[in-house]
C-alpha cells in the first residue's frame, strides 16, 4: 500500500490516546452512487428464518490490507459501531477466510504489494457472492470505480477518507442488505402462502383465486378455459397399508408427473388430500381431453405397487373436465361441473377422464 494510516483517514474520532489520531479535518462528501442490483440468493433455506439472522444491525466484516496499522484502525472504527471485524493481510488469506467463514462485507485495498485488489474482488464475488465488497484505493478514478462496480463491488472509497465517511459507506451497505433481506422475506412468505408444503404446487386457497381471475380474463377476452379435477384412484387403501411416508412420496411423484405433462402456462395445484387440479387457459374440450389422455398414459411412469392394494399395480387417476363458457358461466358453476365429471369418471370404473359436456351434450 505504501501509505500511512494517518493518510488513509482524514479525521480520526478514536480516543485521543490512539496512535492513529490525526489533526481534525472536515469529512469529505460521500459521492452519490446508484445502488447495485441485488444479487440472486437462494430461496430454498432462507437465512432470515435461521438462528443467525436475528441481528440485522451488526455486520461481520473482513478487512483486507497489507498494512497492519490500517487494518487495526479500520477495525477500531467499525468495532465502535458494534460490527465484528476480522483482518486479512493479503488476498490469499482473505479468500481463504471468506470461503471458510461467512462474512457480510469485505473491505479490500486495491493496491497491495503481492496482490491485485481487482483479482481479490473477482474471486470473492465468484466464490462468496453473498458477501458485499467495498474497494478502497489511494489512486481513485472514475474508470477504476466503474471497473470495480462491473466486477461486483457495491461501493468504492478513495483515500484519504474520514472515519465518518467510512461509517456512512458501511451503513449504506447494511441498509442495502436489510432491504434485500426484507424483500426476500416478503417474497418467501408470499410464496409460502400460495404453495402446498408437500408437493410445492399451488395450494387450494390460491388455486381458487386463480380460477376467479382466469375466468374473469376469459370472459373479458372471449376465450375458453378448462378446469380439471383429478383424484388418485385407491389412494386411501395404499396410504393406509403402506404408511404415510410412502403416501407422501406417491403424491410428490404424481405432482411432478402433472407438471411435466402440462404446458408452462397451465396452473397445477394440490386441491386437497389425494386430489389435484389443473387450470388450462385457452383450452377447449378436445384440447383438454388430449391433455388428460397424455396424463393418463404417463401414469405408467409411477412406481410399481402391489396389485392387491392398487389395481393394475400402478397409480391411476380419475379426471373430471369442465370448460368455460361451454359448461359453465361462473367460477362456482365451473368447479361444480368439473366435480360432477370426476364423479362420473369414478363411477364408470376409474383410470379415465370424463368431460362434463359428454354428460350434458348440447342439442
Amino acid at each position: 500500500m505504501g501509505r500511512s494510516a494517518e493518510a488513509c483517514v482524514a479525521h480520526c474520532e478514536l480516543p485521543p490516546s490512539s496512535p492513529f489520531c490525526a489533526p481534525p479535518r472536515l469529512p469529505e462528501t460521500m459521492p452519490h452512487r446508484e445502488a447495485s442490483p441485488p444479487r440472486a440468493e437462494s430461496q430454498d433455506s432462507p437465512d432470515f428464518l435461521s438462528g443467525e439472522a436475528h441481528a440485522h444491525s451488526v455486520l461481520r466484516i473482513l478487512v483486507v490490507d497489507d498494512e497492519e496499522a490500517v487494518r487495526t484502525l479500520i477495525a477500531e472504527i467499525l468495532e465502535l459501531e458494534g460490527h465484528e471485524v476480522v483482518p486479512a493481510a493479503n488476498g490469499a488469506e482473505a479468500v481463504s477466510l471468506a470461503t471458510r467463514e461467512p462474512f457480510d462485507v469485505a473491505i479490500v485495498d486495491l493496491i497491495m504489494p503481492d496482490t491485485d485488489g481487482m483479482a481479490v474482488l473477482k474471486e470473492l464475488t465468484q466464490r462468496v457472492p453473498l458477501t458485499d465488497v467495498i474497494m478502497v484505493t489511494g489512486h481513485g478514478s472514475i474508470e477504476v470505480a466503474v471497473e470495480a462496480m462491473k466486477l461486483g463491488a457495491v461501493d468504492f472509497v478513495t483515500k484519504p477518507f474520514s472515519n465518518s465517511y467510512l461509517k456512512i459507506v458501511v451503513g449504506k451497505v447494511l441498509e442495502r442488505r436489510n432491504l434485500i433481506r426484507a424483500a426476500r422475506e416478503r417474497e418467501y412468505y408470499k410464496r409460502l402462502s400460495r404453495q402446498d408444503g408437500l408437493t410445492e404446487l399451488y395450494n387450494h386457497r390460491f388455486f381458487h383465486q386463480l380460477v376467479e381471475s382466469e375466468v374473469s380474463r376469459a370472459r373479458r377476452f372471449e376465450h375458453k378455459i378448462s378446469l380439471f379435477i383429478l383424484d388418485i384412484d385407491s389412494f386411501k387403501a395404499y396410504n393406509d397399508s403402506q404408511g404415510h411416508p410412502a403416501g407422501d412420496r406417491a403424491l410428490k411423484a404424481m405432482a411432478a408427473l402433472l407438471v411435466r405433462s402440462c404446458r408452462k402456462y397451465d396452473y397445477v395445484a394440490r386441491y386437497g388430500g389425494d386430489e389435484f387440479a389443473i387450470l388450462s387457459p385457452g383450452s377447449d374440450s378436445s384440447q383438454s381431453m388430449a391433455l388428460a389422455r397424455r396424463i393418463l398414459a404417463r401414469t405408467v411412469e409411477m412406481p410399481v405397487l402391489r396389485d392387491d392394494i392398487v389395481p393394475h399395480g400402478r397409480m391411476s387417476l380419475s379426471i373430471g373436465i369442465a370448460t368455460f363458457p361451454v359448461d359453465a358461466a361462473e367460477k362456482a358453476e365451473l368447479l361444480e361441473a368439473a366435480d360432477q365429471a370426476l364423479y362420473e369418471a369414478k363411477k364408470k370404473g376409474r383410470d379415465q377422464a370424463v368431460c362434463y359436456r359428454d354428460l350434458h351434450p348440447v342439442e
